[in-house]
């Protein structure tokens, strides 16, 4: 949809990683000293840098919640595609190439999304939502009726260097577990079943291409809590 300057583009929760940042694109910088980093939810970790022009977003970032809004600073027509600034960009290892293709004049230009490319995103969480639950905690809850077997979220996972079984925080990775992956949408924020009852959806990976669906197991009425069990 075509998004008005100042509006909110996006707001969401982060998940802080005991990685070292440098060399991973798929975190944040979360601490004024460049010592915490934290992986955020929903869609931000896929909004580009703007290299040569001036972004179309700015990202806050509020540390002491870890949470964060992405606000438009100036009109955004549909399908053109949103920027913010790294505010890392000059000094983190993992983004040299950026910068050497900034400094070469070598940018890519961004074209807009096809026609219709919303409908066929490999992130899709809008029959969801996220909110605290009753122990306060930020979990998943539905949105609208899902019936069993349907798709209640798609999305894309990025491998990390983290134990899994260290950090709950990540997601077991690969047929046999052997690495770690974040997701995006609301995959990181599922509660887990209560003991002795069992979980109302289950994520399904295809390891080959990191994508995953989540799939209602029952009927899930609207505003219920989503529960589900982790991949071992």
């Amino acid at each position: 949809v075509p998004i008005k300057r100042g509006e909110i583009v996006e707001r969401g929760v982060v998940k802080r990683l005991p990685l070292d940042g440098n060399d991973s694109t798929w975190v944040f910088t979360w601490s004024e000293d460049r010592r915490e980093w934290a992986t955020g939810c929903g869609l931000i970790m896929f909004y580009n840098t703007a290299l040569l022009e001036q972004p179309n977003t700015d990202l806050v970032r509020h540390l002491d919640t870890d949470t964060f809004e992405t606000y438009a600073l100036r009109d955004i027509a549909e399908r053109e595609p949103v920027t913010h600034l790294y505010k890392s960009l000059e000094w983190r290892r993992c983004f040299a190439p950026l910068r050497e293709m900034r400094d070469r004049g070598a940018v890519p230009i961004q074209e807009p999304a096809a026609p219709g490319a919303a409908a066929a995103s490999p992130v899709d969480f809008s029959k969801v939502y996220a909110a605290k639950d009753g122990d306060g905690q930020v979990s998943v809850f539905a949105a609208v009726p899902l019936r069993a077997g349907e798709v209640l979220e798609r999305s894309v996972a990025r491998r990390v260097p983290l134990n899994a079984t260290l950090c709950r925080d990540v997601l077991p990775w690969g047929a046999d577990a052997s690495v770690s992956a974040v997701g995006s949408g609301c995959s990181l924020l599922y509660a887990a079943a209560p003991e002795g009852a069992s979980p109302n959806a289950e994520m399904r990976c295809q390891f080959d291409s990191d994508r995953f669906e989540i799939i209602a197991l029952r009927d899930v009425a609207p505003d219920e809590l989503l529960t589900i069990a982790r991949p071992e």
